[in-house]
């Protein structure tokens, strides 16, 4: 039964009208299957236009707590009966390096659980790397797998995860629905969410400099198509407002070569350039990595027994909230929020679905909250500990 409706002039009638069906709904004061009156005649019972109600059951229907129909009329959603949303990575979700995609894997499915807004779940499909232009996209086991479950499900959106998605069209996966694509390197399909790399660079270099170091290098294994070069320009942003900072850009290798896996390349590219900084005797005062599982790679060049780091260097990287390595020497965090990125592609993936306007994009996705020591553990002879960077 509904409820009666105290309007208010503070906020839009429409959300206030949507703000009391959905508490009715998740309350359970209106039960699954439930029906509920026809739009002319809640207008007139709660004194609203017809238009007002309206609105609001679209976004209900939005959001899956109920559906309609000319001929049925309006009903609360069966629990059982779930809106779906597709995810899709570039990336194998199996693969051993795929650290930040099950980070995210995990993060949304977290967010789709614990959601009170919207009555939905999550399918998960990987493996789209690697397609080409002269690839039929229609073979990948993946991309059929993805039209059965169209066929069988109510999706009403598309979420694709950066990796493979930049050498063929993106549209061809967004399978005529709203879609979002997070650090998308298509330069025809822009990415609505992005990791805030010149953030990371800039208040990375900035933090040093606050310490007194100004010989800096960057060990840089970013895939420059995820982001193009927007770590560069923090770094830009930190060397403009402190003049007298140096800092060294040293590119690792991102892409694995033939018969060397990314750790075993990053980890031959760091003994030669810790090779070059020990011959010249010219060591940075900080080394600022863009990768933590490169990191691992350059500290396990850093305590080759032929090789002697100078007192006081300080090693910082970039990482994933919640994803901690033993790196066997001190290593200093910069922690992005995988939560954060799942937060904002669904926010931007709801208002699409809605049909509302959206804002500037893409969001930058930064650091988590997370401000404290996060351990210390015995490695080998050494000590490994985590340190976050403040806010």
């Amino acid at each position: 039964m509904i409820a009666s409706l105290d309007i208010k002039p503070i906020d839009p009638v429409h959300k206030q009208i949507e703000r009391a069906l959905r508490q009715q709904i998740q309350t359970g004061k209106l039960e699954p299957q439930e029906r509920l009156p026809s739009t002319a005649k809640l207008a007139s019972q709660w004194g609203v236009t017809n238009t007002a109600v309206q609105k609001a059951m679209e976004r209900l229907v939005a959001d899956g707590l109920i559906v309609r129909s000319r001929k049925r009329g309006t009903f609360v959603r069966p629990a059982t009966d779930q809106v779906v949303i597709g995810v899709l990575f570039g990336t194998s979700l199996a693969d051993e390096r795929s650290h930040f995609a099950r980070a995210i894997f995990d993060a949304i499915r977290h967010e789709s659980e614990e959601s009170t807004g919207q009555r939905y779940c999550c399918r998960f499909y990987d493996r789209f790397a690697g397609v080409s232009r002269k690839t039929n996209i229609e073979d990948l086991l993946a991309y059929q797998q993805v039209v059965v479950d169209l066929q069988n499900f109510s999706f009403k959106g598309i979420i694709q995860i950066h990796g493979g998605f930049g050498d063929y069209d993106g549209a061809k996966l967004e399978f005529g629905l709203p879609t979002v694509r997070l650090a998308s390197p298509h330069p025809e399909a822009r990415a609505d969410v992005i990791l805030d790399f010149r953030r990371f660079s800039r208040e990375s270099i900035e933090r040093l400099v606050r310490a007194g170091i100004r010989r800096i290098a960057y060990l840089r294994t970013l895939d420059t198509a995820l982001n193009t070069d927007r770590d560069l320009e923090g770094i830009q942003d930190a060397v403009k407002a402190h003049p007298q900072t140096r800092v060294k850009i040293v590119s690792m290798p991102h892409v694995q070569k033939a018969g060397e896996d990314f750790e075993q390349s990053v980890y031959q590219s760091a003994l030669k350039t810790i090779g070059q900084w020990q011959r010249a005797n010219q060591w940075p005062e900080a080394i600022l990595i863009s990768d933590d599982i490169a990191a691992r790679s350059v500290v396990l060049a850093l305590m080759r027994k032929d090789v002697s780091m100078p007192e006081g260097v300080r090693l910082v990287t970039l990482a994933n909230e919640g994803i901690h390595h033993q790196y066997g020497l001190p290593v200093e965090r910069y922690e992005f929020s995988p939560r954060a990125a799942a937060r904002a592609l669904l926010s931007v993936l709801w208002k699409r679905i809605r049909g509302e306007d959206e804002e500037n994009l893409p969001l930058c996705v930064s650091r988590g909250s997370v401000e404290n020591i996060v351990g210390k553990e015995q490695v080998g002879s050494k000590d490994s500990l985590d340190v976050l960077l403040p806010n």
